[in-house]
């Protein structure tokens, strides 16, 4: 019995151990239950901008009228202020980034951006571009 005991408190301290651990974006609070598509996977609008560590909220930031809905068919569209445009995106490396190409013009552009968090409520994403740093908090809508 003292067997079967040590056993299952060991077996419940391992799980314990592996939900806080497994995380596979830095500012996420614990594990996820639900896929990153489907977390991704909805409309996003801007909360707040931190650009070279000074924090802006999205009026301030002039984008408080931007939203961006990514589709699960690999599809987004982005808006800002009545102008609308089309891309599409997928997961880099492990899904620790998100890869977005717009194409206009018979030109396309593509963006790398870090994920830092993203649960359902919230995406942080992070820009850089040399020594430029632009994180930029999204809520669900």
């Amino acid at each position: 019995m003292k067997k079967v005991l040590s056993l299952t408190a060991i077996t419940f301290a391992l799980v314990a151990f592996m939900l806080t651990s497994c995380k596979k974006y830095p500012e996420n609070d614990g594990m996820a239950f639900s896929s990153a598509k489907s977390r991704l996977c909805r409309t996003w609008n801007v909360d707040k901008v931190i650009e070279n560590g000074i924090e802006y909220d999205a009026a301030t930031a002039g984008m408080a009228n931007q939203s961006i809905a990514y589709n699960r068919d690999g599809t987004f569209t982005a808006s800002e202020g009545g102008i609308s445009f089309n891309g599409t995106w997928e997961f880099g490396s492990k899904k620790e980034t998100l890869v977005i190409t717009i194409t206009f013009f018979g030109m396309s552009a593509s963006e790398s951006i870090e994920i830092l968090k993203l649960t359902k409520e919230e995406l942080w994403a992070k820009i850089t571009d040399g020594a430029d740093t632009e994180e930029v908090h999204y809520v669900a809508s």
